[in-house]
């Protein structure tokens, strides 16, 4: 059988635990709160990057557009270009025609003093 003191010791001790059990479980609690307090930072934040990466792909593609847009005018330029040469060099034949012409015309008529009246 135990004595009284005996009792007495293992009771304390049974309430000293259990008091440090209480703490650490308030200990738990008051980390299980930081952690769901940080979780729910980090989902704001997820959902922050996750618009900011939904706004970055929205503007890449009016980009992309924009350029594919830019392309095809810069082609219709250069074709422009193309055909504003072309005609510049059969403006510049047919004007070579003429010097030669006009060259020959007034090599046939003499020095060209006599054309007068």
């Amino acid at each position: 059988m135990m004595s009284n003191e005996e009792l007495e010791r293992i009771m304390n001790l049974i309430i000293e635990r259990q008091e440090r059990s209480s703490v650490q479980i308030e200990r738990i609690i008051e980390a299980q709160g930081k952690l769901t307090e940080a979780q729910d930072r980090l989902a704001a934040q997820q959902a922050g990057h996750e618009e900011r990466i939904a706004r970055f792909e929205r503007s890449y593609v009016a980009i992309a557009q924009l350029l594919e847009k830019h392309d095809a005018q810069l082609d219709a330029v250069t074709e422009g270009l193309n055909n504003v040469t072309i005609g510049l060099n059969a403006v510049t034949d047919e004007l070579a025609k003429l010097t030669r012409l006009v060259t020959s015309y007034i090599a046939a008529r003499g020095d060209g003093s006599n054309g007068g009246a």
